[in-house]
This record gives C-alpha cells, sequence and structure tokens, in this order.
C-alpha cells in the first residue's frame, strides 16, 4: 500500500481539490444542538489521517467498531474524522471557500452554504 502520508509530506502530493471531491461524496455537514458540527465516515483511516493533516483539525480520526447489521451480516470497519471547534469549522471554510479549488457541487453545496449561514 502506499503511503499517501509520506507522499504528501514529501510536496509530491496535490490533494486539495481531491479533498474537496472527497468531501462532496462523504462529507456531512449538520447542526447539534445549534451547533455546527462535520464528519467523515471511511473504511480507510490512512485517507482521514491525510485530511486531518492537511486540514490542520484537531481530533484524532476514530474507530467505529464494526456492527453485525441485517441477518448477522457484519459491516467493515469504519473510520470517523468528527469537528466541531470553532478553529476546525474555520479552517474548513476557509479551505472550501478557497477559489484554488474546486467547489462543492449539487446537494452537498447547497448543504454547506446553509452549514455555514448556520455558523455565522
Amino acid at each position: 500500500q502506499v503511503d499517501l502520508i509520506a507522499l504528501y509530506k514529501s510536496g509530491k502530493l496535490e490533494i486539495d481539490n481531491w479533498i474537496v471531491g472527497f468531501i462532496n461524496g462523504e462529507g456531512s455537514f449538520y447542526l447539534n444542538k445549534g451547533k455546527c458540527n462535520f464528519y467523515i465516515e471511511h473504511t480507510d483511516k490512512q485517507l482521514l489521517e491525510l485530511i486531518r493533516m492537511r486540514l490542520d483539525f484537531g481530533p484524532n480520526v476514530l474507530e467505529r467498531s464494526a456492527r453485525d447489521r441485517d441477518l448477522g451480516k457484519v459491516r467493515k470497519v469504519m473510520y470517523q474524522l468528527n469537528i466541531s471547534s470553532k478553529k476546525d469549522i474555520n479552517q474548513l471554510i476557509m479551505f472550501l471557500d478557497n477559489k484554488d479549488n474546486i467547489p462543492l457541487q449539487g446537494y452537498k453545496m447547497v448543504q454547506y452554504n446553509e452549514w455555514k449561514e448556520a455558523w455565522s
């Protein structure tokens, strides 16, 4: 497996637009008791660590244990990056509003704009 974090640290991996696309597909902007939150859940911990590192988020990537689902089928282990601090939310907004990056698309952009409006 390629060490994406080492490639990123070496400067040989441009990831900003990839992160926007990943957020577009896997990210979730939501309000909890009026407080802005954002999370991404995925089966690849290294990808979430890479996003956490690039965006300088504070919290660690958390492991969510595999669970039994319908008729005893086992779900893969999932990892989650969840942010809610003022610093991390501001970092995310600066990143997503950066005109050098492709913008979010479709309903995710609508969701983001409503979320960001609640943040203001």
